[in-house]
């Protein structure tokens, strides 16, 4: 239903009070509308305007142009010559267009409010997390850590270049944690590494290490590539833990930059199918269409890499609306030229949001950042 309002001129004239240099808000459109008595030029939102008349003071009232107010603001407004009567009409194209450059404003500002809490949450989370670890590793009656460090070479089988800031294209890392005991023990030790979003992606684990009492050791990971391998497939801040007996007692940080300018093929997507079964490595019941009472849908895929290489399969799947619903990746932790490797994931249908939204789904299948395949199934 148009909001349309029919009011005299005089009644609308009088309504619109203005303070010499003030300005006009609207709550739903925020246009704003600057006038200045006696001056023929007008702003809206700092546009420059020149009126017909200006602004004026008649028996201690402000009088302002109600066409320039009304359109300022996206009405479209009417003159009946036979009623004298205006016609403002608020629901026009302008004004409806006005309320979505508003809406996705306003959606705008709170998408980046939230986006500063959830930063703000990780930064406490992180720094929690610190605390946790030293407090760990002050109570450990074994062993104490005295410190965790990355590096890039060893040069005759001692640490070298010592760093935590990595570019896509280095050769590789070190991870190496420095112990001292604080009594004669045995215990296990796992240094592990996690990509920036808290996955688990190399761990090393050395069992019954029995030790005296003041004694020093330094501990390190085996060569671990990086440029055309995993690590460097995956930009951000990226985390070694070491842990002894299990409970984590030492950290540190280190950031992998990417290097845009280069760019290498990795691997060949050679199979891509939907099916309902995966069985020694082969897909089983292959099909593009599902039943809403089916359990699940696979997505199975099977690559062939072009180097020696590492990378990380990304599957995105988006609803027939094309929504993103669900994200899943495999990592490829290490494949050797002309090598091939199959991976998979599934979506749940039955008691889950596909059964409840039927029609045609689709899944992205990428390698590292890149889009290799779409692949379409539906579900009646």
């Amino acid at each position: 239903m148009k909001k349309v309002s029919k009011i005299l001129l005089i009644a609308i004239i009088s309504l619109l009070i203005l303070s010499i240099n003030s300005d006009i808000k609207s709550e739903n459109v925020k246009k704003v509308i600057k006038l200045q008595i006696g001056n023929k030029i007008a702003f809206v939102d700092d546009k420059q305007m020149e009126l017909d008349v200006p602004p004026q003071i008649i028996n201690g009232r402000t009088m302002v142009p109600v066409r320039f107010i009304s359109e300022g603001l996206g009405a479209e407004v009417g003159w009946e010559d036979k009623t004298k009567t205006v016609t403002i009409t608020m629901d026009s194209i302008d004004y409806l267009k006005i309320q979505i450059e508003n809406l996705e404003k306003e959606l705008s500002k709170k998408s980046d409010e939230i986006t500063k809490k959830d930063d703000l949450i990780k930064e406490k989370d992180d720094k929690i997390e610190e605390l946790q670890i030293k407090v760990n590793n002050l109570e450990n009656q074994k062993v104490r850590v005295t410190g965790v460090t990355t590096f890039k070479n060893l040069v005759d089988n001692k640490w070298s270049d010592f760093t935590n800031n990595f570019n896509s294209t280095d050769e590789s890392i070190y991870a190496g944690a420095y112990l001292e005991m604080v009594s004669d023990a045995i215990f296990n030790l796992n240094i592990n590494i996690y990509d920036p979003f808290g996955n688990l992606i190399y761990t090393v684990k050395w069992e019954n290490q029995e030790h005296k009492k003041g004694e020093k050791w330094n501990y390190r990971t085996g060569k671990y590539y990086i440029k055309d391998y995993l690590i460097g497939a995956i930009p951000g801040v990226w985390k070694v833990k070491v842990l002894i007996d299990n409970k984590e007692v030492g950290l540190c940080k280190f950031t992998v930059t990417k290097d845009e300018s280069y760019k290498v093929d990795k691997a060949e997507l050679t199979e891509a199918v939907t099916c309902k079964k995966v069985v020694d490595g082969e897909p089983q019941e292959v099909t593009q269409e599902f039943s809403i009472d089916d359990e699940r849908v696979i997505v199975f895929t099977r690559f062939k890499a072009l180097i020696n290489c590492g990378f990380r399969i990304k599957y995105k799947f988006y609803d027939p609306q094309g929504n993103l619903y669900t994200e899943m990746f495999n990592d490829i932790k290490s494949l050797d030229k002309d090598k091939e490797t199959w991976a998979w994931v599934s979506t749940k249908i039955k008691g889950f949001n596909p059964e409840k939204n039927p029609g045609e789904w689709k899944c992205q299948v990428y390698v590292d950042d890149d889009l290799v395949k779409e692949i379409y199934f539906n579900i009646k």
